[in-house]
């Protein structure tokens, strides 16, 4: 059980990092027209219980022995469970900063462009790479994108918020039925 919420957990923790990575490379295509890769997020592994380990095998059991002829509201097995979540927890505020990151790339470019400097056409590089005009749309409506791009971000995070704490409750209602 303990592996499975643990599962459930770094399943919500790739999905936070899989599209801050598709959100970061969205607008930036968004602003900048090319398919270039925006930001690039780093995935981390929570870490799990090692169920072939016969000690801990034999600790777990024994904690499940007593419990259920114990009738503790807060078990080892709760503990746990607090403790994953709150791993991921911290990794997702250790994202946040990093989240931003793209956004104030791109409103470097809008700066740079708009402080007086002369429109070049765009120059190619080696590979057909090379600097860029922002378009007059984006221009326009560049507090609009960045705007939406920041609430889908909030909007992520607070999905994910909501997800541990569903997958903890939902954890601790299964170990609570199972020692009942």
């Amino acid at each position: 059980m303990i592996d499975n919420l643990t599962v459930a957990f770094q399943l919500e923790i790739d999905r936070l990092v899989d599209t801050l990575q598709f959100l970061s490379d969205y607008y930036t295509a968004v602003i900048t027209k090319s398919l270039k890769q925006g930001y690039e997020f780093h995935k981390e592994l929570l870490p799990r219980c090692d169920c072939n380990d016969d000690s801990k095998s034999e600790t777990f059991n024994n904690l499940f022995i007593n419990m259920a002829s114990e009738n503790n509201e807060e078990t080892e097995f709760h503990q746990n469970i607090d403790d994953n979540k709150n791993i991921a927890l911290a990794f997702v505020e250790s994202m946040r900063p990093l989240s931003v990151k793209p956004i104030a790339a791109m409103k470097k470019l809008f700066e740079a462009k708009g402080k007086g400097k002369k429109e070049k056409k765009p120059k190619k590089g080696k590979k057909g790479e090379g600097k860029f005009e922002l378009d007059e749309d984006v221009k326009e409506n560049a507090d609009r994108i960045y705007e939406k791009w920041e609430c889908a971000l909030n909007g992520e995070f607070a999905r994910l918020d909501i997800h541990l704490n569903v997958i903890r409750d939902k954890a601790f209602h299964r170990f609570d039925s199972v020692i009942a």
